[in-house]
């Protein structure tokens, strides 16, 4: 099924959170101009840096009416001196669409709640990543995150790497304790619940039709923690520090993918 979405380019830091320069963000009126279409049934929207890396939001709205957004978003941005750059965008419904939502929405009831310092940026990204592995096979999870390593570690340069490997390997169980400590208030623990069990579901089943199920999974890692604000060190650490640490420290999935 073919569905209108609205498309929004927001560039300027005046649309990236402050904390995490790359972290998107949406001012409050653009967000209450949002809430028909996130309170609706089968609504779709989501968010997340823009793909260039340069501070700024790129903003998607799948509904057949988005002009109280757009309206919004327009007046946001010229309260800021800020240029928004728009379009409309048919296209197709994809198997995804409620994984960017709720992702989306996960990374609002986290700036709701305060925000994310470094250190929680980083247990997050343990605690990602812990539940991901669950959804593997044991036999793949090894790999699956030495790959997600290799991906997140290319940024960095060598005496990073060795640093970031060095730090694993010495403070891994540190790390898996962290990340249970986590601290959430109501409204994350729901967000959080409800994105992990979509992410579980679409890897399991009708998403990996469309794409391989492991596919999926490391993309929707790399997305949310885009939304997240999490950087690429962290994602590497935490990916090796999963790695290394007890079988135990994996959480297991409801859903686990069916090796190849």
């Amino acid at each position: 099924m073919t569905r209108n979405w609205l498309f929004c380019t927001l560039a300027g830091q005046a649309w990236a959170d402050q904390e995490a320069a790359l972290a998107p963000r949406l001012p409050d009126g653009v967000l209450g101009a949002l809430a028909a279409i996130r309170t609706e049934r089968g609504g779709h929207w989501f968010f997340q840096p823009l793909r260039d890396g340069t501070p700024g939001t790129e903003l998607w709205v799948g509904a057949d009416d988005a002009h109280g957004a757009l309206s919004a978003l327009l007046t946001e941005a010229d309260r800021a001196g800020v240029r928004l750059l728009h379009r409309p965008e048919p296209r197709r419904a994809a198997a995804t669409d409620e994984l960017a939502t709720r992702s989306s929405e996960l990374a609002l009831a986290l700036a709701g709640s305060g925000g994310l310092t470094q250190e929680d940026r980083l247990a997050l990204a343990v605690l990602h990543l812990r539940h991901a592995a669950g959804f593997l096979p044991d036999p793949e999870r090894s790999a699956f995150l030495f790959l997600c390593w290799q991906y997140w570690a290319a940024s960095l340069d060598a005496e990073q790497r060795l640093a970031v490997g060095r730090r694993a390997a010495d403070r891994a169980g540190e790390l898996i304790d962290a990340s249970d400590l986590l601290a959430m208030d109501a409204r994350v623990a729901a967000a959080w619940q409800d994105y992990l069990s979509e992410l579980g579901s679409l890897v399991a089943g009708d998403g990996a039709a469309e794409h391989p199920g492991k596919y999926l999974l490391f993309e929707h890692l790399r997305l949310t923690h885009r939304r997240l604000g999490v950087p690429a060190r962290a994602e590497a650490l935490a990916a090796l520090a999963v790695r290394g640490a007890p079988e135990a420290a994996v959480v297991p999935g409801d859903t686990v993918l069916q090796s190849a």
